[in-house]
């Protein structure tokens, strides 16, 4: 009897300890699924790709294997980013997101605020308020307002072209808010489906000194396209953004350079570090884009919060004001009280010669 008893409870002290160990793993055993959402076809898929071979490397190069990367095309529309989003969590269970596109963020934000999962966002929002959404890209809500001011100073009568798509007004918005008191300003708004022919002719007609083109890649060139038709001797100047740095080359040959000789653009300052900037082209041949080291550091971003954090305090932790990362690719990462990340400021380039360079 007392053998018997010695060996049921031996047996039971073994069991135990294997139950103790499948009941309670390690923080730093947490497998997670990353659900990235980027416009990888399209007219901004070169800058999705981008991102998506950033991910792929620092996964690698970070050594993240307990990380799972769910890649979904959104083709740079709010709808087809919030199916995805939906096939993401339902089919792909992901724990977390990575979203490029602003109004892909805009629409998909009340969903992860109700599944209470973090997304990281490699675009600008403008919104910033406490919820789900952590900027990994540096704020950008300041750079319309300093292009109107700049523009402002050199021009008294200026157009200003907007898509009726939310996120575009907005920005127009923002832009007319920098411009000074005396400047004569007037907003036209365009939906994509209108002939561009006949709205620039009005436009010429009100004889604007220069026009701004807040509109998606592939319409603002076909308005700009209409425009160097109808004014060849280019009377009216056009305002450059950092849209036309992300596509110049798109922009040349649409409308040739010296169509943009001299304009003026605001951008987020330079963040990609030169290690990062040197693996990213000997791993895919070629350069890496504007967003693609956020992209690198959200992998990191996410890697660090699945060694120290349980999965359901992760918007806790990205919120506390002790946040901290220490980004390789884009430096040190820390948020405001909204979740937006800090900046220095907005930086002035102007394309000259065929490139854009720094204006101090």
């Amino acid at each position: 009897m007392k053998k018997i008893i010695v060996i049921v409870i031996a047996t039971l002290a073994v069991v135990g300890i294997g139950y103790s160990a499948i009941k309670a793993p390690s923080v730093k055993d947490q497998k997670i699924k990353v659900g990235v959402i980027l416009p990888l076809s399209g007219q901004y898929a070169s800058l999705g790709e981008s991102d998506r071979d950033a991910m792929i490397l620092a996964k690698d190069d970070l050594k993240a294997e307990n990380i799972e990367l769910f890649f979904e095309d959104d083709k740079y529309d709010a709808k087809t980013a919030v199916s995805a989003y939906k096939k993401l969590r339902s089919i792909d269970h992901v724990d977390a997101l990575v979203v490029l596109s602003a109004p892909s963020i805009q629409a998909i934000k009340p969903l992860t605020d109700a599944d209470n999962i973090p997304l990281l966002g490699l675009g600008e929002t403008i919104v910033h308020e406490k919820d789900s959404v952590f900027q990994v890209m540096p704020l950008s809500d300041t750079l319309f307002p300093t292009l109107g001011k700049i523009y402002g100073e050199k021009y008294k009568n200026i157009a200003i072209a907007q898509s009726n798509a939310s996120l575009f007004a907005d920005n127009a918005k923002a832009f007319k808010k920098g411009l000074p008191a005396d400047v004569v300003s007037t907003e036209i708004v365009l939906n994509p489906a209108t002939d561009y022919r006949t709205e620039v002719q009005k436009i010429i007609a009100m004889k604007p000194e220069a026009v701004t083109i807040f509109f998606p890649k592939d319409d603002a060139i076909k308005f700009l396209k209409a425009l160097r038709v109808q004014d060849p001797k280019r009377s009216v100047k056009i305002v450059c953004d950092f849209g036309t740095e992300i596509a110049t080359a798109d922009y040349e040959a649409a409308i040739g350079k010296d169509r943009l000789e001299g304009c003026m653009s605001t951008n987020i300052g330079e963040t990609a570090m030169s290690d990062f900037k040197n693996e990213y082209k000997a791993r895919f041949g070629s350069d890496a884009m504007i967003t693609a080291d956020f992209s690198y550091d959200a992998i990191g971003i996410v890697k660090t919060l699945a060694e120290s954090t349980p999965k359901d305090k992760w918007i806790s932790a990205l919120s506390s004001s002790n946040f901290e990362y220490k980004g390789k690719a884009s430096g040190t990462i820390k948020l405001n009280d909204d979740g937006s990340r800090f900046d220095n400021g907005p930086a002035i380039h102007q394309y000259v010669g065929g490139k854009f360079v720094n204006v101090k």
